[in-house]
């Protein structure tokens, strides 16, 4: 039962490190972020001109991965205006505390998946049918729970995205 636990609890740390891999990825990606704010925030809903959301998105990237300068400016008709104001700045700056943490997070999960798995002498759950038998349906289940938040998302985004700044 022990080893099946931690097959069970290995299998859980690889695919959740796997999905925060990926999240840190898309997030660090310029293009996809262009392409989520003009899909979900388009110019005539933020005020911001169509323009500037190519190096808006850019220095958001930037600003994940480095924590530093989160402000945009730019000039309409002589005038300067600045992109986001002290409640979004905040915000980012808890986002930008969420990615830092989630790296170490990340790692650990990754390390304990790696440590369960070699509290298992020559390999053997992995030579075992029930023990491959659980880390399929462990796999399984994990990945049906993503496909399901997925397929949520594809319907609903927005209630979703509410939710998840809820939580």
């Amino acid at each position: 039962m022990r080893s099946r636990a931690l097959v069970i609890f290995s299998t859980i740390c690889l695919c959740v490190f796997l999905l925060a891999a990926i999240t840190h990825l898309c997030a660090k990606s310029p293009y996809l972020m262009y392409q989520l704010m003009t899909h979900y925030a388009p110019p005539e809903t933020t005020g911001l001109p169509a323009a500037e959301y190519a190096p808006v998105a850019k220095m958001i990237t930037r600003y994940l991965q480095t924590g530093r300068n989160f402000q945009h400016t730019y000039v309409v008709n002589g005038m300067e205006y600045v992109a986001f104001n002290a409640k979004e700045q905040t915000h980012m700056a808890d986002v930008h505390s969420l990615f830092f943490h989630s790296t170490w997070v990340c790692w650990m999960l990754l390390i304990l998946s790696f440590g369960c798995l070699l509290q298992f002498d020559n390999n053997a759950p992995w030579k075992s049918l029930p023990h491959m038998l659980t880390f399929r349906h462990t796999l399984i289940a994990v990945l049906a729970v993503v496909t399901a938040v997925i397929i949520l998302a594809c319907i609903d985004f927005d209630s979703l995205f509410v939710l998840f700044h809820k939580v």
